[in-house]
């Protein structure tokens, strides 16, 4: 079954983890759609697309390449924290299925391109813990999410989600504090020096009006995509409930780490206020923190046949709403 193969991670795992993607993003390669994402605060997301000479097709294949490499990274952050079991890709089999659970993912957007960012960022900053010297690890992740923030700009805010990580690491040292705001601001100053030479002087405002803009959830999804999502959230809460009631059997540092995650859940949730009509691609972000949980929960868990069925009957419902939705586009 897709679990217990998964378990594993030699050669054969990585190419059917390459080819469950492609069943899941086949319909938007071969019917590819075409992201609405219009607004100067996504400068480097702007600037991508222009690379692509707006060929949706070159996009969409850019896209699936870029959620190949992502699912590799959470694995990556899974194994090397003792947050899954080592020698295994059910964080890669998660993250790939979560981040096409709705074929309005299945595209380039402004939270894939900024996600790329983010786990580079979560994968340097949880290497801090126990190391004495870490003005670079704090200095590299706060400049990744500030990249990432060039393409989505709400991520800029998980710099709260840094400063929370430096408190459960008790990192207390004004130092790190501080570089890691100078970390953030370093891409914002060469981009308003930039703008300001250019005259393009709006750039303050665009990102005033950007904030301020709070909008209504967009709801009107396929009935699937709702279940999808209904599914998923079930399996994340199950998975967190059950690791937080073994949390004093783990060690202090998986304990922190797994703090750390809950941490990175509630500041992301926040940044959904920015969802509007694009909610479904907004709430991405927080699918790395739901991988992680619910990649221990089966990972460290007894063989569950329920789990095997649940996730086997998730797949077939995200290839047909996935399929559905562009037979029907």
């Amino acid at each position: 079954m897709l679990i217990k193969f998964f378990r594993l991670s030699y050669l054969p795992q990585f190419i059917l983890l390459f080819f469950l993607e492609l069943v899941f993003w086949g319909g938007s390669i071969w019917h590819p759609v075409e992201s609405s994402f219009e607004t100067d605060v996504y400068p480097l997301y702007n600037i991508l697309l222009n690379l692509t000479g707006d060929i949706i097709l070159l996009e969409t294949l850019l896209a699936f390449v870029l959620l190949y490499i992502e699912a590799l990274l959470v694995n990556i952050i899974a194994n090397e924290n003792n947050l899954s079991p080592k020698n295994t890709l059910i964080p890669a089999m998660l993250f790939i299925i979560l981040m096409s659970h709705s074929p309005d993912l299945t595209c380039l957007n402004p939270v894939l391109c900024a996600n790329l960012f983010i786990l580079l960022s979560v994968l340097i900053i949880l290497k801090c813990y126990e190391e004495t010297n870490i003005i670079n690890h704090v200095l590299s992740a706060s400049f990744f999410l500030s990249i990432a923030s060039l393409f989505y700009f709400p991520a800029v805010f998980l710099i709260v989600w840094v400063w929370a990580t430096f408190i459960i690491f008790r990192i207390v040292n004004w130092r790190e504090w501080i570089i890691s705001m100078i970390g953030m601001a370093i891409p914002y100053i060469y981009l308003f020096a930039y703008r300001y030479i250019i005259d393009m002087t709006s750039t303050f405002d665009d990102y005033g009006s950007y904030l301020s803009n709070v909008s209504a959830i967009y709801t009107d999804y396929h009935r699937l995509t709702y279940i999808s999502c209904g599914m998923i959230i079930i399996i994340t809460l199950v998975s967190i409930f059950h690791i937080l009631m073994k949390l004093k059997e783990k060690n202090i540092n998986i304990r922190r780490k797994i703090l750390v995650m809950i941490w990175f859940i509630i500041i992301s949730s926040l940044l959904l206020l920015y969802g509007g009509e694009h909610f479904l691609i907004n709430e991405s972000i927080i699918f790395m923190p739901f991988t992680i949980f619910m990649a221990s929960y089966i990972g460290f868990g007894r063989d569950r046949k329920w789990l095997e069925i649940y996730f086997v009957v998730l797949v077939v419902l995200i290839i047909f709403n996935n399929y559905f939705f562009n037979i029907h586009a």
